[in-house]
């Protein structure tokens, strides 16, 4: 059985202080921001003042947060394991926990429940005429009435429909040359309106605080290695939050892969 206790044997490779104070322009690259001497160093003293009893034992006998310990004193990049975030779906980890751990890591995970469409959302959208005419779709939208104040809801449905059969008569969709502010502007409009009456705001913003690396499941995000280069393309962020306080972040790509969502991780 290996050891629980955190390996401390392998040194953290040095990075030289004008690398580890340099701006976030020179430090970050398409393929991963370097992580400094002091980050690390403050994320081995949040593993090592961790207590047995306090992590996850796996059924092989080591514990999830001694394998994150031991990779973060030698990885050269910015993770989301440096503030002991595991995101069993990282293909960072395939070579370091075994196949059964992560299974065990992955059944271990309960599945989130996401609320039931009301009732009338659901009955407003199977009363639309099934038909491919769009025009038809669009009189029948425009001439159902509903009330501002009890069918708000219904109202942001009624809109977000008219305003993608207008996207598609325009020839806006498919997606090829239009710019990022337009695709947040036009295609994305529904999300902005969805919370132009709630505590919550949508804003759109250049830079964020969450992690992206879920639109680009087939590579991984720098660890200890950078990130494999593909296509390109500007993403814009819509954030939406309260206050100050993000609470969900949405990536509006022109492409399905690429390697803005996975180095902007830490911005």
């Amino acid at each position: 059985m290996p050891s629980s206790a955190p390996s401390t044997s392998m040194p953290p490779p040095l990075i030289p202080e004008s690398a580890s104070t340099t701006s976030s322009s020179k430090s970050k690259s398409k393929l991963g921001t370097l992580l400094s001497n002091k980050n690390r160093q403050i994320a081995l003293d949040l593993y090592n003042q961790m207590e047995n009893t306090n992590k996850w034992k796996l059924t092989s006998g080591r514990f999830v947060e001694d394998v994150m310990h031991n990779v973060l004193l030698t990885q050269p990049f910015e993770h989301p394991s440096q503030y002991c975030i595991l995101d069993i779906d990282d293909d960072n980890w395939i070579d370091i926990f075994t196949l059964e751990e992560r299974l065990e890591i992955i059944l271990a995970i309960p599945s989130i429940e996401l609320p039931s469409m009301p009732s009338d959302m659901v009955n407003f959208l199977i009363n639309i005429p099934d038909t491919e005419d769009l025009t038809v779709i669009y009189n029948y939208l425009e001439n159902t009435p509903l009330d501002y104040n009890s069918q708000n809801h219904l109202l942001w449905l009624k809109h977000s429909i008219q305003n993608a059969i207008e996207l598609i008569d325009q020839k806006y969709l498919p997606i090829t040359t239009q710019q990022e502010e337009d695709i947040c502007f036009s295609v994305w409009k529904f999300v902005d309106d969805a919370f132009k009456c709630s505590k919550l705001t949508a804003v759109q913003q250049i830079s964020s605080t969450a992690s992206k690396e879920a639109i680009c499941k087939k590579r991984k995000i720098a660890m200890t290695e950078p990130i494999q280069r593909q296509r390109h393309a500007l993403v814009p962020d819509i954030s939406i939050l309260c206050g100050l306080q993000t609470y969900a972040i949405i990536e509006a790509s022109k492409t399905e892969n690429d390697t803005k969502q996975l180095v902007e991780n830490f911005k």
